[in-house]
Formats: structure tokens, sequence, C-alpha cells
């Protein structure tokens, strides 16, 4: 079974790149006056919510009330290791889930359509035998339903320390730009490229936002999900995309700005600089590396 938490290849110390938008230079203020203090972002939280959930078979709740929000509830109880999938169409996202019966929320990321949510159970080996599944007609409120709220990959909640950590940030910035600026700056002052975690991350590897902080380093799996939890947690639209880049595998965020639509960028190690690409196709020199292919594999 294809799973959407392959492990993470990459450009070794280059992939700071969860990469994202543009440096914007703040304006100066003239010589001797005091440095203005901006009014603070007005920001918006979207809650999850596992309100509504029924049984589904024994040991497997889950809402799918929430659809039109981007993102549905499961929670598992039970011995052994499940899997949950995602599917619209020939695309289907494989995610572990806890066997606790903590609810975990997975996204709709694929647009409107029929999805069918399957619950897997492990029998041996890499085998897997269905326990329950539905079929939910999905039609989101809009498109940036499922890249505002948490999910599996893009875990927090409004207790999470990087959500504490964007509202200062926010409180900080007088619009979405400055915002943005003052989250980059605090990444990647904070949190360093960990290559022995790459040398040895395995499939299954999951991110989790405040774990990176607190230690201070991840991958470009951790810094794209950091950077995305912090903007959603403030009400601005970001993917998490994963593909490759020619054939490194590697993680990087797409973010809605208003005005331009979703942007998507890397940081130009060579030149020290946050510039545009297209990860479709990078020709303007992103890690040093002119005419790479960029090719999305899964967002959510």
């Amino acid at each position: 079974m294809r799973s959407g938490h392959v492990g993470v290849r990459h450009f070794v110390r280059r992939s700071l790149a969860m990469a994202w938008f543009v440096f914007l230079t703040a304006p100066m203020t003239g010589c001797g006056q005091p440095k203005p203090v901006p009014d603070p972002l007005e920001t918006v939280f979207y809650p999850n919510s596992f309100a509504d959930a029924k049984e589904w078979t024994k040991g497997v709740e889950g809402d799918i009330a929430t659809a039109s929000q981007g993102y549905v509830g499961l929670s598992v109880k039970g011995d052994g290791a499940y899997k949950v999938q995602v599917s619209c169409g020939d695309e289907k996202y494989n995610y572990d889930i806890a066997n606790d019966g903590t609810a975990t929320y997975f996204p709709l990321s694929l647009g409107d359509g029929s999805y069918r949510i399957r619950v897997l159970k492990n029998t041996s080996g890499s085998k897997y035998v269905e326990m329950t599944a539905r079929t939910v007609e999905v039609r989101l409120d809009d498109e940036f339903q499922p890249f505002l709220h948490a999910n599996a990959i893009v875990s927090f909640t409004a207790d999470s320390v990087c959500v504490a950590q964007a509202g200062r940030l926010a409180a900080a910035s007088s619009d979405e730009d400055a915002f943005m600026n003052n989250v980059m700056d605090y990444i990647c002052s904070t949190v360093s490229y960990d290559s022995q975690l790459a040398a040895t991350v395995t499939a299954g590897y999951v991110p989790d936002p405040d774990r990176t902080i607190s230690r201070g380093k991840g991958i470009c799996y951790d810094y794209a999900s950091l950077a995305a939890a912090m903007l959603r947690s403030q009400g601005i639209p970001c993917k998490l995309i994963t593909g490759f880049v020619d054939d490194y595998y590697h993680a990087w965020n797409a973010i809605y700005l208003k005005g331009q639509g979703w942007v998507v960028t890397e940081f130009d190690v060579k030149a020290d600089t946050w510039s545009r690409v297209d990860f479709t196709l990078a020709d303007s020199g992103t890690f040093g590396l002119k005419d790479k292919v960029y090719t999305d594999a899964y967002v959510y």
C-alpha cells in the first residue's frame, strides 16, 4: 500500500526549504523618529470538531459532519495497528492512526467530490484488512477550508506552543505580509536542519510542530508543518506539499496571498534570499540548481 508518509529524501542542509514566501523589506522610519507600533493583525482561528461522532463499527467512531470544512474526524480504540485511507477518484492518501481512542483529523484536500473513507487494521506484515468505510459527498464551504484547519500532518490546537507563538507574532504585525515575514524570521532563527534525522528517517514519520520548536531542529517535513500550523492558526490558508524535486523527495509550502493567489516559494541558499519559484518547474536557481522539476505528490 502506498503511504502518504514515505521517507523524506531531500537536499541535505539545503532543505531549509520548507520553503515558502517572498522576503519583504520592512519600511524604514525617519532618523531619530520612534519606530511606530503597528496595529495588530486581525486573525481568526478555525477549530476542529468531533462533536457529531457516531459509531461506524466496534471500536471506531467517525464524524463526517465537518466535511464541508475540509476534514473528517476518526477515532479507533483496540489492539493492533490501524490506518485510515482517504481517496477521491484515483488519488489515495494513507495515514497511521493511534489505537487509544484519540480523535484524529484527516484533510479532504482534493476539492469537491465523492470521497471514500476507510479504516484498515493490520493483519500481518504490511497487510491490512478493511474494518469499516463510508462514502462522503463533499462540497467545501470554500477552497481554503482544508488548508485552514489542523490535521494529522499539520497538527495543532488552540493550546499549542506554535499557536501561542504565532499569536505573539501576529500581534506585532500590521498585515499578512508583515506576519509572514515575522514567521519566516522566527522559524529560520530558531530551527536548524537535522542532518542526522534526515539520514535515518523511516516510512511513517509524521511531523509535530510543537516538537520541532522544542527540539529546535527538523527536516523539510518539519519546517513545512510548523510553517503551515503557524499560518493556519492565524487564518492564513497554507498548504503542505510533499513531492519530488527531480528524484529527491521533499516538502514545501504554498500560501494564499490576497491579490496574488497561491504562491509557492523556495529558499535560495546560494543567494541567501527568498525567491519566488514555480513548484512544477523551478527555473530561478533555487538551491543554486536550475531547471529542476518540482512535482507534487500529496497536498495536506
